[in-house]
């Protein structure tokens, strides 16, 4: 992984192995395009938190999950794509 001092490009991780969530939502179409060659090891969320902490398999965070797991002994590696950002919009009234 040649880019990991800044982050790293899904071309760079695609054919490894990475625990996920059972239902990624949006994230489910990013991955299945930028990691063809991935092996996924979907987790429920209640199981997800343990097997990461016994395991050394890698895993996604996003900003609102990276905090969760502060106490976890691993790094964090941005993944520098634009596919790897998603904007979120709430839309309501004036009044």
């Amino acid at each position: 992984m040649a880019g990991i001092v800044g982050g790293v490009h899904f071309s760079e991780i695609d054919g490894q192995s990475f625990l996920v969530a059972d239902n990624l939502g949006i994230w489910d179409n990013i991955v299945a395009k930028n990691l063809p060659k991935s092996k996924l090891f979907p987790q429920s969320m209640e199981n997800l938190d343990e097997i990461i902490n016994a395991s050394t398999i890698p895993n996604f965070s996003t900003n609102v999950t990276l905090p969760l797991r502060a106490d976890v002994d691993r790094i964090s590696i941005p993944i520098l794509d634009e596919d790897a950002s998603v904007n979120f919009y709430i839309v309501y009234k004036k009044k």
